[in-house]
């Protein structure tokens, strides 16, 4: 058994230990008191482990350090010495500023089977060239050995030199990188660690909100912009999604009879449950429940495609109860990860300074549309959901006559009409193969890729589960139905253990639960297996 090491000021452990109750973690902690504590937060950490009081370390740091550094560095240069007594084989060190919302189990379990005495998330795992070779890993979560020879080594380094910085002076205790890297291990798996630094923005509106949905075992919110709202996020006080609807825009039919739009729309309940209700603007896909509204639109202009995307996106906009704020959204996109609205901030590509890039018609419409707004504007991704004000959309189509130009392209045109600053794109991939980066949130893929049958093979094995924007539901696929879907889309049903199918439904019924928490309104027989002629139901709440 691995013990927990923690050590922080008041104000943060009383934090820390509410996100640790809730985690399910069973390993014993040790925490480590700076001298501030209150009884109150010594009464509760004593629910969950040991208190033991070393604020004769912090004072002794403090000493050194002549009083002219932060309490925070006042900390890290006690991080190695309080890691010294740990006294399990192996131990785990958390800053009191990351949040632990899964078993630890998983990476420990890692740490022990490479056979490595240190390990933490690798700086050049996610910011490539950020500290050249000065650092060699974040540590706000560390797991080692506190037996380890070079643990002592690190540890008299510390006591002897005024390095503060743990991250810096690991490296310098033993050399350099090189050698501090020996026998450690890389803890920078998607799914066990994000923090502040894993995201590529520094925009308060960026990084809060990602950080308040993040999926990971260990969430670490490094950085004093971002402390209060891990603050408002544990005491379940988040407020970042406020009303935003989805507008799907169709064109004028599909290869597929609208797969696209299928998976499309399964991905948004399972990752973006926050919407207040999705619209469909073009033809009719035939499958639509009643949790969608749709306008029925044709194609009307034939000088520019994006006419059309403009004309259904105004359409939508027209209507008195559509959200003021809505996300844009094409069929051929999705996302695999959870979201928030501020996820959606348009990302821009290229800045324009009067030069092609390309010489298509789309990219000649594109330099048009650039033109309108000199050097200086911005090439924005058109592969992505994006998110857009009805207001300001409206505004735009009463100045500009899209009917006729063909100086639209939809996304730089709004984006640029609105000065919408944008981030520079990342965490996007556009799809050319079956080969999905699991690391990326944001997916898109054109037609040719979709047509490959084994891309919509995958993407149903991803998305399997009817989402409750479809009236029709493959949940529970008979031999008939599948020989259908099979005909229908031109794919192969990958059969699923019972097991597999309880994980998926339990995964789509959470998600659903979660944008019904506050008004629970029905329930749901599924279907989970057969016995005989008889069918196992359960009763599940939506």
């Amino acid at each position: 058994m691995y013990e927990v090491i923690v050590s922080g000021s008041e104000a943060m452990m009383s934090v820390w230990i509410i996100a640790w109750s809730k985690s399910g973690n069973m390993a014993p902690v040790r925490f480590f008191n700076d001298g501030t504590w209150s009884e109150k937060l010594k009464a509760e950490c004593s629910k969950w482990g040991v208190i033991e009081d070393v604020k004769e370390i912090y004072e002794q740091s403090k000493h050194r350090l002549k009083d002219t550094v932060k309490s925070r560095d006042i900390g890290w240069m006690c991080k190695p010495l309080i890691m010294a007594q740990a006294k399990s084989e192996y131990a785990v060190w958390v800053d009191h500023d990351v949040e632990i919302q899964k078993s630890l189990d998983p990476i420990v379990e890692y740490v022990e089977k490479n056979g490595a005495w240190f390990a933490s998330p690798y700086y050049e795992s996610f910011a490539k060239g950020k500290y050249g070779n000065k650092r060699l890993a974040q540590h706000g979560i560390i797991v080692y050995k506190p037996a380890d020879e070079r643990m002592k080594t690190w540890k008299d380094y510390v006591l002897s030199h005024d390095d503060f910085n743990d991250e810096t002076n690991f490296v310098k205790a033993f050399g350099g990188l090189l050698e501090a890297r020996k026998d450690t291990c890389d803890l920078y798996h998607f799914e066990w660690y994000e923090s502040t630094d894993t995201i590529p923005i520094t925009k308060k509106s960026i990084v809060a909100p990602r950080l308040s949905n993040s999926d990971a075992i260990v969430v670490h919110w490094t950085g004093s912009f971002v402390k209060e709202a891990m603050v408002k996020h544990i005491l379940g006080k988040n407020l970042y999604n406020e009303d935003v609807d989805a507008v799907f825009v169709l064109g004028s039919g599909s290869k597929h009879k609208n797969l696209e739009l299928r998976i499309a729309l399964r991905s948004m309940e399972q990752f973006c449950p926050w919407i207040r209700k999705v619209w469909v603007v073009g033809d009719d896909p035939g499958f639509l429940s009643d949790k969608v509204r749709y306008i029925k639109c044709e194609d009307k202009f034939v000088h520019c495609k994006d006419a059309n995307i403009i004309f259904k996106i105004h359409m939508a906009c027209k209507e008195i109860d559509l959200a003021e704020r809505f996300l844009f959204c094409s069929d051929d996109q999705f996302v695999m990860k959870h979201c928030v609205s501020e996820d959606f901030e348009p990302r821009w590509l290229k800045i324009f300074e009067g030069s092609d890039y390309g010489s298509s018609v789309w990219f000649k419409r594109l330099r048009k549309t650039l033109e309108r707004f000199g050097n200086g504007s911005k090439y924005f991704q058109p592969h992505i959901w994006a998110l857009m004000n009805k207001s300001k959309f409206l505004d735009m189509c009463s100045k500009i006559d899209y009917t006729k130009s063909d100086a639209v392209t939809v996304m730089s045109l709004y984006f640029n009409y609105v000065k919408e600053e944008g981030v520079k794109d990342y965490d996007h991939v556009y799809l050319h193969s079956d080969d999905f980066p699991k690391s990326v949130r944001h997916y898109a893929y054109g037609t040719g890729t979709f047509d490959n049958k084994k891309f919509r093979e995958k993407l149903l094995q991803i998305f399997p589960t009817s989402s409750v924007y479809e009236s029709d539901n493959f949940m529970d696929l008979n031999k008939g139905a599948e020989i259908k879907l099979r005909k229908d889309f031109g794919v192969d049903i990958v059969e699923e253990t019972e097991e597999d199918k309880r994980i998926r439904i339990k995964n789509v019924v959470n998600s659903r639960a979660q944008r019904n928490s506050e008004n629970i309104v029905s329930l749901l027989d599924v279907v989970l297996g057969k016995q005989g002629n008889k069918r196992e139901k359960v009763r599940i709440c939506l």
